[in-house]
């Protein structure tokens, strides 16, 4: 999609992939991502929920995302 990103990470541990880099976040990290970029979060935990606020400008509507790929796992290898 073409809107920018801001997330907060409230709870919980996590995967953020920003093209090919991929970060471990936790409570307190803060993500800025420019529009148009490939990017994509998943929980860590098979217990405990992965709790982030996420803030898009301008708003999303249904025709502005894109979804290039299916989530592949092996993203979070080395995690």
């Amino acid at each position: 999609h073409f809107q920018d990103e801001a997330w907060l990470v409230v709870a919980g541990e996590g995967m953020f992939r920003v093209q090919e880099k991929r970060h471990r976040i936790v409570p307190g990290d803060f993500i800025f991502v420019p529009g148009g970029i490939v990017h994509q979060i998943a929980n860590l935990s098979h217990t405990e929920p992965l709790v982030y606020q996420v803030v898009l400008a301008p708003p999303v509507t249904l025709d502005s995302i894109i979804i290039d790929e299916d989530f592949d796992e092996s993203h979070l290898e080395g995690i």
